[in-house]
């Protein structure tokens, strides 16, 4: 999808309610899109956080392992 939907995307999303155009930009422009399979794994439990993820349609199985 091209940078304008991708803004238009996080302007609907109340976590980045406050932040401003050129913020929502910046972020749009990092920003990677990922279509999953099903069984899929998009992290584990214990991994070191480097990004944030944004489901736009569908959705996951969170489970924790002891």
């Amino acid at each position: 999808m091209a940078l304008k939907d991708d803004i238009a995307l996080f302007m609907r999303l109340s976590i980045f309610e406050g932040l401003t155009d050129e913020h929502l930009r910046l972020l749009a422009f990092g920003a990677e899109r990922r279509r999953l399979e099903k069984g899929h794994v998009l992290f584990r439990q214990g991994a070191a956080a480097d990004s944030a993820f944004v489901v736009t349609t569908g959705h996951l199985r969170l489970t924790m392992h002891a």
